[in-house]
């Protein structure tokens, strides 16, 4: 089972995600990426610290939900992947398409020297 919480810093908004990222979660953390957007919340910071597993579907959706912000000059920035995840990523050629960030302030920093 997967649980995101959502928490808006101004115009960042970061997703706490839990859990495992398979077919199930995935749709889940589809849905939680798609509300912020329809809130005109393009500006993401996911953190994965207490992410257990992540699947093949659950990348596809990190990139889903990356053109999906990108198409309104947004991003996603992932923060505190296990080793799991970051391998995986790597695997599929993604590892450079996110901006990785080692703890979620560090991410949600990184949007505020992008405003600077």
């Amino acid at each position: 089972m997967l649980n995101v919480e959502r928490l808006d810093m101004g115009d960042i908004t970061t997703l706490r995600v839990s859990g495992e990222v398979d077919g199930v979660g995935a749709n889940t953390l589809r849905d939680a990426i798609k509300q912020c957007v329809a809130e005109k919340r393009y500006h993401l910071v996911l953190t994965m610290s207490h992410v257990m597993f992540l699947s093949y579907m659950g990348a596809g959706v990190l990139v889903e939900g990356l053109g999906l912000v990108q198409t309104f000059h947004g991003d996603i920035k992932l923060a505190s992947l296990n080793i799991q995840s970051r391998r995986l990523l790597s695997m599929m050629g993604l590892g450079h398409v996110f901006e990785l960030h080692s703890s979620e302030m560090s991410a949600v920093q990184g949007y505020k020297q992008e405003a600077a």
